[in-house]
């Protein structure tokens, strides 16, 4: 009965995270004043804090572009047929005392409306072009901001839903929330 009833809180409980508009679908953005706000699904541009369990800021994270139909792949990594590549720009900055934070880009994940997941493609950008996918990972400097170029293919026409990352296990924020945009509909 006690596993029954476990199992039922945690169902509610991811529920509870991944619905939009939910309260647990929260993240924290930064105003202009320096405090930190919470904030329900945070839009492409919002920045959302990343918080060490003692409550201290450790990072800051951007979606600052979302590229829907990036075409300047490699020739040899053409998308299959009725699939395309979506691009996603994102910023940290470190807020850490503690050197580099690593930053993995497979930690990233790109949600449907439909609740499917896509996992970092491994596309490489074409001799020239201006948007060069990340490496695997990256290190960001106490201090400092880089940018992580995220690529993903994902079915022509899906509707996207919400851009997440996974920096620990027992730890799910959501990045961007893209509810809006359609690959393909430019």
């Amino acid at each position: 009965m006690r596993r029954l009833l476990g199992w039922w809180v945690l169902a509610i409980a991811l529920v509870v995270t991944v619905v939009p508009g939910s309260p647990g679908v929260v993240a924290r953005q930064t105003t202009p004043d320096g405090p930190v706000v919470n904030i329900p699904n945070p839009e492409v541009g919002d920045t959302v804090s990343f918080v060490a369990e003692s409550g201290s800021e450790v990072a800051r994270l951007r979606a600052t572009e979302v590229i829907l139909n990036w075409d300047e792949y490699s020739e040899y990594y053409v998308p299959q047929p009725g699939w395309q590549y979506v691009a996603v720009v994102v910023e940290i900055t470190n807020y850490g005392s503690r050197g580099s934070l690593i930053i993995r880009a497979d930690d990233f994940r790109l949600q449907d409306v439909d609740g499917f997941f896509y996992s970092r493609s491994w596309a490489d950008g074409a001799e020239g072009s201006q948007l060069i996918p990340s490496e695997s990972e990256i290190g960001v400097g106490s201090g400092e901001t880089e940018e992580l170029v995220l690529v993903y293919e994902v079915l022509t026409g899906v509707e996207l839903g919400h851009l997440f990352w996974q920096p620990e296990y027992e730890r799910l924020l959501t990045i961007a929330d893209m509810d809006a945009l359609i690959p393909g509909q430019e």
